[in-house]
């Protein structure tokens, strides 16, 4: 073959992908953002694109990232990729756009870098082959399924490379790219990175066991040396990131057991055309497809009469451990780093993948023809295979009667393929088909998925940015700002503010307890400031509240902001206007404290679980030094109106449903005697699955309640006016015995706030990793500050040019004490882990270089 036909093979496979892929969304109208990608990665790359060149240091830490926290740990998982740099090609409006083009070239480069690998065991025409293991690669189930989680997208491209060094290595013992190659894989997404290495370890002993070597030792030092190198080099973000998942993903629930998840066969279901969907995302098989043609060729592999006994055990008990790995729970846990996956299930699944098409390959580059056994192989596997489908079909919401006929007939062509195969034509036949199945996989599986339009992402981040300079210009000094809606929980990373919410993988724990205990929206691994009161709004700094303008849906649907969820907040009308825009409301908390603030109690603090606004109170009492209490707690209203549903008798506030198919509701009706803001608190176990809760009609997001009850705002400047409350139930009972209704004395809690407020410093954030203030202690005795910035030891806090010692407030946050007198505080944030892990890196790395020039002369 010439070399122009070689290098068109080579543009081939990374163009059909990656053309592949753009084209269905541009068909859609370039639409990608969609579940965490549009709730999630957007803001993070946002954030990335406009800091990387600009403010480098907020790379490092971030008070935008929920209360305040370290960024590295969340650019080891979701920002390291070079590739991201492509996204500085687009204007910031086009971000989405550029999202999509950087999928696309990534998954164009998975294409490439297999080819890459599989183009070396054939010749000339046959190489064709290759290109259409590499296509099936590039579009296999595991990308369609993941594309959107763009940061695991780098493994798979890096995975044929390392399979390709241990190669070299078993045959020539050397090889030049190893460490770079396991550097990247550490470096791009250290928790994808870890299940290829993991398989590249597994690869290395099957290939020992399938041939004789002359010195296995040597080759397994070699591979374990450069290996150990490689991750030694990226200590400065394996350290850092070690530390912080000690605070966060170490803290979840794994509950170590011998079960499966699912029988093992059922994978075999994800063979089938467009087998995938919001259930399948959510909490489905791992999506391992990569056509029924290449299947089939790939179980031949083991009936090969080229191929070693030795090869095709270990091989075979490669397989089998892997395909194990979906669903036994031990396996699970060692694949996933100890934690099930929350959503994406079988992660690691894109190594199964490779290998099985690894097989394929190494039984088309040996073989011109299939024996009898292998043929009669595939007509076995392929009307078992048939039957599993029409057996299942009706049993996973993945599957129609048209996607059954479209498997069954691929499966039939797959077939006359393999019996009647000619190793003349068959490469041209090979990648028709095989193209053909992964382009209508990918059409019928999206087409299961919705998207956002691309004006709602930037419609909003455009309105908010613009109300955010205005309050940052208007106002200096620190403090938060946050909404009485969502888009995403990462609002503020792309809308440039301090925020309360975040959505991350890598989340402080302490945080999110504290979260928890004073009632705010949260799970494993995100938080909002939902269910929130004037006492939160206070307590964490809320300086500024943005809110939608009224009448801004008058505005033509392309131009309006989007409002993913809105919290029912009607005691916000407390706050003052001081903006408005067409879209936007500006409204300032005159009551919030600074996020640095004198505690005038000398007492503990300790929060309870489930206990939101005892926890509330208690913060306030101990910050301002009093034993006021702020809430008055009401019983819910005696009587109310049901339909369709049994009371318990006897005082408990347990309803059962009658009459399944029918309606069931339970309406209570309150009439507040003052303008305060009255809140209803919710039992933690009601939520949207088990109720629809409506307050005169208006529907209020009770979803993903926590572990504590909440609180829901359901009233406010409505003296005398009747409040209708209203249940729809979802399940056969609702128990609202632990229910209640609290008002909040505003009079009161303003007067003691404003009073407060007028002796505390002003903060002001110098640099993303620096704060200062001045303190005028002018008692006698030693004044306690505290904070609302998470605690960390990498705080470093001088006194008048003196290290202070830190401590720790109400379980989360960073405080310390002062003598009397006027004082000069600055916090510096160090990142000792990070600083820690460079050195390493700088040390391994000059070890190398030594090493490798006292080696050359030897070379030459």
């Amino acid at each position: 073959m010439s070399k122009t036909r070689q290098k068109i093979l080579f543009i081939l496979s990374f163009l059909l992908p990656s053309i592949i892929f753009f084209s269905y969304f541009a068909y859609r109208g370039l639409e990608i953002l969609t579940v965490d990608l549009g709730q999630q990665y957007v803001d993070f790359l946002a954030y990335y694109r406009d800091n990387l060149f600009t403010n480098p240091l907020k790379l490092i830490y971030s008070l935008a990232k929920g209360l305040g926290g370290s960024m590295i740990g969340t650019d080891a998982y979701y920002l390291n990729s070079p590739l991201n740099l492509i996204l500085f090609l687009f204007p910031k409006k086009l971000l989405p756009e550029a999202i999509l083009g950087l999928i696309s070239i990534k998954i164009g480069l998975i294409g490439l870098s297999s080819y890459y690998i599989w183009q070396k065991l054939f010749t000339n025409y046959h190489k064709t082959i290759a290109l259409a293991a590499s296509l099936a690669y590039a579009l296999c189930g595991y990308v369609i399924a993941n594309n959107l989680n763009l940061m695991w997208l780098d493994t798979l491209i890096l995975l044929p490379l390392l399979i390709n060094c241990i190669n070299q290595i078993l045959t020539s013992q050397n090889s030049k790219w190893l460490i770079l190659v396991t550097f990247l894989l550490w470096f791009t997404n250290f928790y994808t990175g870890f299940m290829a290495l993991l398989f590249g370890l597994l690869y290395f002993i099957v290939q020992l066991f399938s041939k004789r070597y002359v010195h296995p030792a040597n080759l397994i030092k070699i591979y374990l040396t450069k290996s150990i190198i490689a991750s030694f080099l990226v200590s400065f973000i394996l350290v850092p990131t070690f530390f912080e998942l000690l605070q966060g993903k170490v803290h979840g629930s794994s509950n170590f057991n011998f079960k499966f998840q699912f029988l093992p066969w059922n994978i075999f279901n994800k063979f089938e055309i467009g087998s995938y969907n919001f259930n399948e995302m959510e909490s489905g098989m791992p999506n391992i497809y990569f056509t029924s043609l290449l299947l089939l060729i790939c179980l031949t592999y083991f009936l090969s009469n080229k191929v070693a006994i030795r090869a095709k055990i270990a091989n075979f008990i490669l397989l089998i451990f892997l395909c194990l790995s979906f669903s036994f729970n031990p396996l699970v846990l060692l694949w996933h780093m100890g934690q099930f996956p929350v959503w994406y299930p079988g992660r690691f699944s894109f190594v199964f993948v490779f290998f099985a098409l690894n097989l394929t390959i190494q039984v088309l580059s040996q073989q011109e023809s299939f024996s009898l056994f292998q043929k009669l192989l595939t007509i076995i596997v392929a009307i078992s295979l048939s039957g599993f489908f029409y057996l299942n079909y009706e049993r996973y919401s993945f599957m129609d009667q048209t996607k059954l006929e479209l498997s069954l007939i691929f499966i039939i062509c797959d077939l006359l393929l393999i019996i009647f195969y000619r190793y003349k034509w068959a490469p041209i036949f090979i990648l028709g088909l095989a193209g053909i199945e992964v382009v209508v996989n990918l059409m019928f599986s999206l087409d299961n998925i919705t998207y956002q339009h691309n004006y709602s992402y930037t419609n909003t981040t455009q309105a908010f940015k613009q109300a955010s300079h205005y309050v940052n210009t208007h106002n200096t000094s620190l403090f938060r700002i946050e909404k009485n809606f969502d888009r995403s929980e990462n609002d503020a990373l792309s809308q440039d503010y301090n925020g309360v919410g975040h959505f991350n993988s890598i989340s402080d724990w302490q945080t999110l307890q504290f979260i928890d205990k004073i009632g705010l929206k949260n799970n494993d691994n995100s938080f909002s400031n939902a269910y929130s009161t004037l006492a939160t709004d206070a307590i964490l700094g809320i300086k500024y509240y943005f809110i939608p303008a009224p009448g801004f849906r008058t505005l033509p649907i392309k131009q309006q902001i989007n409002l993913t969820e809105v919290y029912w907040r009607p005691d916000l009308d407390k706050d003052k206007i001081i903006k408005q825009s067409k879209q936007v409301q500006i409204r300032k908390n005159d009551a919030a404290l600074p996020l640095i603030f004198k505690l005038n109690s000398a007492k503990g603090l300790s929060l309870k679980s489930g206990d939101p606004v005892g926890n509330q109170t208690r913060i306030l009492q101990n910050i301002l030094g009093t034993k006021q209490k702020f809430f008055t707690a009401f019983d819910l209203p005696d009587n109310p109106e049901v339909h369709n549903v049994d009371a318990w008798p006897g005082g408990w506030r347990q309803y059962d449903r009658i009459n399944k198919n029918k309606d069931s509701t339970i309406s209570f009706v309150f009439k507040p005697n003052t303008n305060d803001p009255y809140y209803f608190e919710l039992p933690s176990d009601v939520d949207s699955d088990s109720a629809s809760m409506y307050v005169n009609g208006n529907s209020v997001d009770t979803e993903n309640l926590g572990t504590s009850s909440k609180l829901i705002n359901f009233a406010s400047n409505s003296k005398g006016q009747t409040i209708h409350i209203n249940f729809i139930l979802h399940t056969s009972s609702i128990n609202l015995t632990n229910a209640k209704i609290w008002r909040l004395n505003t009079t009161k809690l303003q007067s003691a706030l404003k009073d407060y407020n007028k002796d505390q410093p002003v903060t002001y954030q110098t640099s993303p990793l620096s704060l200062k203030l001045t303190v005028n202690n002018s008692n006698n005795s030693n004044q306690r500050l505290a904070s609302t910035i998470p605690f960390s030891n990498n705080w470093l806090i001088f006194d008048n040019g003196h290290l202070v010692k830190k401590q720790l407030w109400a379980s989360t946050f960073l405080s310390f004490k002062l003598r009397p007198g006027i004082h000069h505080i600055n916090l510096i944030y160090i990142p000792f882990a990070f600083l820690t892990g460079l050195l390493i890196s700088i040390v391994v790395l000059i070890l190398l270089v030594i090493i490798h020039r006292k080696n050359r002369p030897h070379e030459k």
